[in-house]
Order: structure tokens, then sequence, then C-alpha cells
């Protein structure tokens, strides 16, 4: 896939989250274990870093939402990290971030892929 030096641009002004080593570690997780699983925000005018970082999991059909702690910083982005137990083969999880400042409503993340839910597996 080709993308303009403008859709590139956009792309990577949004928060981003994806299965690599960089956001999630190798291997194959086991029950009990907890994955940490990262999320890169990117600090710009225009996106400042989100007042509320939450990830969302569901457990025995249930959802529970987690805390997500800031991770670190630098002058172009913030890292948070968030602790996802396995509690089953496939666990599924969903970041959500939120600025009280602009309204209560919260977005998945990554941005760029609306309701994508993340499988650790």
């Amino acid at each position: 896939m080709h993308l303009s030096p403008g859709r590139t641009h956009v792309l990577q002004s949004l928060p981003h989250h994806d299965g690599s080593a960089t956001y999630v570690p190798p291997g194959v997780p086991r029950l009990g274990d907890v994955v940490p699983v990262r999320l890169r925000v990117p600090r710009t005018p225009d996106a400042p870093v989100p007042a509320e970082v939450r990830v969302r999991v569901v457990q025995d059909g249930d959802p529970r939402v987690l805390p997500v702690r800031p991770d670190r910083t630098t002058a172009d982005e913030s890292w948070f990290v968030a602790e996802v137990p396995v509690h089953n083969p496939v666990t599924s999880y969903r970041f959500f971030l939120g600025d009280p400042a602009r309204g209560t409503a919260t977005r998945d993340c990554p941005a760029t892929v609306p309701r994508h839910v993340w499988r650790l597996a």
C-alpha cells in the first residue's frame, strides 16, 4: 500500500499500537501471564497528550477497564503501558483515549482502524 505524503503525516500524528515487539513482547503468553502492552501517542499542538488513557479487556464475558500508566515521554511522543492479564487462550483488549476538556467521549486506538480489537494469542 502506498500512502501520499499528506496521508503519511496524518497517520504519524495519530496514537498507535500494533502487534510488533515495540508494543507487545514477543512470544506466546501462557494462561495466567500478565503482558505489558504499549501505546504511542504523538505530541503535537493539534493532539495534546490525552487526559485519560485506559485499556478494556473482556474477562469471563464481562468488560473490565484497566489502568494505563505513563511509560516515558519525549519532546515528540508519550508512551503508555497497561498490564493485560491473560485469562483466556485469546485475550482481547482495546485502548481508549479521552479528553474531558473536549467532552466525555473516548475513542478507539488505533484511530485509523475503527473498532479494532487487539488479541493476545
